[in-house]
């Protein structure tokens, strides 16, 4: 064969195999094509795909049949990565590029599949969650990636169910956090058990209550922790109510470890029987009812009471049904007890009133009750048989825990008994008040009448006094006279107090006083007395000069007055003290003395009108200072205290608010007092009207001494008349006076025209507050009260008339109401250089024994000796019988020398 031959055959030979290899080619991709399409339907019908990416040039295969079934054309299929990226949200953009980097480099040996889910939206933004699984699928002959593959796969579906899942888990712990919650924050006691009666859960209440941790607590049975003592009575109730498939309610004592008490509880044990999970059991909730069970039993107490309550007690709704009425109401309105209280309600509250009282009660009581929640006061009641009565009550609201009204209660009470009582003591109390009018007017006229003589002996005491031309016996009668007139003035003056007191009709007139000088005074006026019985009397004021405070002054003198009069007055030997001062912002007055004291049985009956002690039987008086006394000091809203043993002295505290005066005007200084030895500078007119002759004479004979030019008249008429006829400067007149009153008299005053306004005094022998107030009410510019002070007198004068008083030394001149004063005014003026220390022991003598005769004879032997000053000053207290002041101005004589 040659050699053209054989390659001819060796051609046909390849083409033979070509065209094989080309067939068997061919069959094979058949084969793949077919198996291709089997394999894509199969993944279709699992709702997925197939894909492959060529990293070289990012070319990208997809299965357009899936994409079919999401919503897009055929045409529509990416083919390239970027074409895929385009479907996608940036942030799945970014997860996508993250998951191709991640398996480029995967390692050659590395056949790990990468899955990524990623949310795609088709052409109308309809959203499909696909999940992508791949790896590598060929490599180059380097092993680098030449193309990776695998499916896609919709997983909406299961996205949907999963996300169900999760929501549904979500749910079911929030439930069993809420639940957890609500039952270890509940106060309620809440446990579950298996049909075996273990524990399986309790709530944390059930482990306070006990302390008990959870470990000794789950798994076990109550017959295994014994709790209470009782463990086999709790699995006994929990079986009966696992066999009747019944709750079972009952109540237990427990005893609370936190607590350390007893507490009572209402249990449920509910079975709980679940054959689908084969599960049967008892859940228990117990409620804590001490409280309640308390209340009941106190409701059940009050009940008891109400029934039994001597005053009647009822109920009803807001709306005024009835719904209670206890046993003594049901007597008073005759509402029989076969009414059972669920039977009241037909009755309404105004049933048991009368028809006349229905709009008071609907219109003022109710909505009273209602806005301020209580009312009380009198009605009239009416029981179902038609009795009316007189009742007290009360109507009140009840409300709930959060303020909410429920219901109305009223308490009544019969007052009939009462209301006749009422009754009778009203028409006691009138005839106590007309008795007590009638003593007031008794008093007021005995007064009156009282004063009238006694304004005669001590205002004529004090004109003879001046005329000087009694002597020896006579004189020492007079003394007795005027001492006699001043007591019996003191005495009628504490009784009319004590009425006024009794009355209520004690009121304090405070002024500016200075403090140290009123004490200083009455201190002047008690020295002769004192010293004449051998005593050492001492006045302390601890302030400083001219502390001027706001005080009632009469009152204050009348305390002091009657206290240290006392003091003097029962102590025999020995001292009293009086020491004034300032403590703790208060007056601090304290008067001491070494008398007999006071015996231990009188004094809790100290305070007690007119009783008096051995002391004050054998010295003599009425019983009434110290009662007096207590009761200014408590109406000045100060203390008075007593400190005393029998045979060893009193002591007397007196504690009195301190108002202060501040900022003193040099012109409200007090000045120094008038006196019957004083004379006005320029002469006036007064017109006196006074019925009395004595009380007439006595105001003139004032009058004309201080060298005022005097009209009388007998009574209103006279004095309206007179006034007529010649202006008066001012007028002085009587009250009570036959024909014409001085209140007449004044109206008259004031009618006529064609005058200035001219002052009229009332000069009255009232000393009733209410009466005076009345008269400077009327229009009178002052009262002046009888006995009259000749200072007072002359104080008006001064106080409205531009009238000035000078003083005169030419005959005998003593300051009636203080002739004690002239030791401040005229002591200096001793400047004897004659006479020696013991040339005054007679006078001295005397003074101190309170003889007159004897004073007299001593100052006759001095009389010579003195100058005209000196003789002058001495005589006028000795015919004053002021010897206190006798001694005074020879002891500063003495300490002058």
């Amino acid at each position: 064969m040659g050699l053209a031959e054989l390659f001819y055959l060796l051609a046909a030979a390849f083409l033979a195999t070509l065209l094989v290899f080309a067939v068997f080619q061919l069959i094979t991709l058949l084969r793949f094509k077919h198996l291709q399409r089997r394999y894509a339907r199969a993944v279709l019908a699992t709702k997925g795909g197939v894909w492959e990416w060529f990293p070289a040039n990012n070319r990208l295969y997809m299965s357009s049949e899936f994409f079919l079934q999401l919503g897009f054309a055929e045409s529509q299929t990416p083919k390239r990565v970027s074409e895929w990226l385009a479907l996608l949200s940036e942030a799945d953009k970014l997860a996508f590029t993250d998951w191709q980097k991640r398996m480029l480099e995967n390692g050659p040996d590395g056949h790990k599949v990468f899955t990524l889910r990623l949310q795609l939206f088709n052409p109308i933004q309809q959203k499909y969650w696909i999940e992508i699984r791949g790896r590598v699928a060929r490599r180059d002959a380097r092993y680098g990636v030449k193309s990776i593959a695998g499916i896609m796969e919709d997983i909406g579906y299961w996205v949907d169910t999963e996300n169900e899942l999760i929501a549904a888990r979500e749910q079911a712990q929030q439930r069993e956090l809420t639940l957890s919650t609500l039952l270890n924050n509940m106060p309620d006691v809440v446990w579950y058990k298996d049909e075996a009666g273990r524990y399986l859960n309790c709530n944390q209440t059930f482990f306070d209550f006990h302390r008990m941790p959870v470990e000794d607590v789950q798994g076990k049975t109550d017959i295994e922790l014994n709790l209470d003592d009782i463990g086999e009575i709790y699995h006994q109730r929990d079986q009966s109510a696992l066999v009747s498939g019944q709750t079972i309610q009952d109540q237990s004592w427990g005893y609370s470890e936190s607590l350390q008490e007893d507490r009572l509880f209402e249990i449920h044990r509910v079975p709980v029987i679940e054959p689908s999970i084969n599960f049967r059991g008892t859940l228990s909730i117990a409620r804590d009812i001490t409280e309640r069970h308390d209340l009941i039993n106190q409701l059940k107490l009050f009940k008891s009471f109400a029934d039994n309550s001597a005053q009647g007690f009822a109920m009803g709704s807001l709306a005024g049904q009835v719904s209670y009425f206890n046993n003594h109401i049901r007597a008073l309105l005759g509402v029989g007890e076969e009414l059972v209280d669920k039977q009241l309600t037909k009755f309404h509250y105004l049933d048991f009133y009368p028809q006349s009282i229905h709009e008071f009660i609907e219109t003022t009581v109710i909505p009273y009750v209602r806005e301020h929640g209580v009312w009380q006061g009198e009605l009239r009641a009416k029981s179902l048989d038609g009795r009316v009565f007189p009742t007290y009550e009360t109507y009140f609201i009840l409300k709930d825990e959060q303020g909410k009204s429920i219901s109305v209660g009223n308490i009544m009470s019969d007052i009939t008994e009462q209301k006749q009582v009422s009754h009778q003591l009203e028409q006691a109390k009138e005839a106590a008040e007309q008795a007590n009018q009638a003593k007031s007017h008794f008093l007021a006229n005995m007064s009156h009448e009282i004063r009238t003589p006694l304004n005669a002996i001590i205002g004529y005491a004090q004109l003879i006094s001046e005329e000087n031309t009694l002597t020896g016996v006579s004189r020492n009668r007079f003394v007795a006279i005027a001492s006699a007139g001043e007591r019996l003035l003191n005495l009628i003056n504490d009784i009319l107090d004590i009425a006024r007191i009794e009355s209520g009709r004690l009121v304090l007139q405070e002024q500016k006083m200075d403090l140290c000088k009123e004490v200083k005074q009455i201190g002047k006026l008690l020295q002769g007395q004192a010293e004449s019985k051998g005593l050492t009397f001492q006045v302390t004021c601890d302030l400083k000069e001219r502390q001027m405070v706001w005080s009632d002054p009469v009152k204050f003198h009348q305390i002091l007055t009657n206290l240290v009069g006392n003091a003097v007055k029962f102590t025999q030997q020995g001292y009293v003290q009086v020491t004034v001062g300032i403590r703790h912002e208060r007056i601090h007055i304290q008067i001491e003395d070494s008398g007999p004291g006071i015996e231990p049985e009188l004094m809790e009956h100290l305070f007690t009108p007119f009783v008096q002690g051995k002391a004050g039987e054998l010295s003599g008086g009425t019983g009434l200072g110290l009662t007096l006394s207590t009761t200014l000091v408590k109406l000045m809203d100060g203390k008075l205290s007593v400190k005393s043993s029998s045979g060893v002295g009193t002591q007397v505290l007196v504690d009195l608010p301190l108002l202060l005066v501040e900022d003193v005007l040099e012109d409200e200084l007090p000045t120094d007092e008038f006196s019957m030895g004083m004379r006005l500078k320029e002469p006036i007119k007064v017109l006196v009207a006074e019925d009395d002759a004595w009380s007439r004479d006595i105001l003139v004979s004032l009058l004309e001494k201080a060298g005022c030019q005097i009209v009388e008249a007998k009574n209103g008429e006279e004095a309206i008349q007179a006034f007529r006829l010649q202006r008066p400067d001012i007028v002085m007149t009587d009250i009570r006076m036959p024909k014409m009153s001085g209140v007449d008299l004044l109206s008259l005053i004031q009618q006529e025209e064609g005058i200035e306004a001219i002052p009229v005094i009332a000069v009255t022998a009232s000393t009733l507050e209410h009466e005076q107030r009345a008269l400077l009410e009327q229009g009178f510019w002052e009262v002046v009260a009888k006995p009259y002070q000749t200072e007072d007198i002359y104080r008006a004068l001064t106080r409205y008339l531009n009238v000035q008083f000078v003083p005169q030394f030419d005959g005998y001149k003593t300051n009636v109401n203080n002739p004690a004063s002239y030791a401040t005014a005229f002591g200096q003026s001793l400047e004897s250089d004659a006479l020696r220390e013991i040339d005054w022991q007679p006078l001295l003598a005397a003074a101190r024994n309170g003889d007159v005769e004897a004073a007299e004879a001593a100052f006759a032997e001095l009389k010579d000796q003195l100058t005209d000053e000196d003789d002058c000053h001495l005589k006028q207290a000795i015919h004053a019988f002021d010897f206190g002041l006798v001694e005074q101005l020879v002891k500063r004589y003495q300490s002058d020398q």
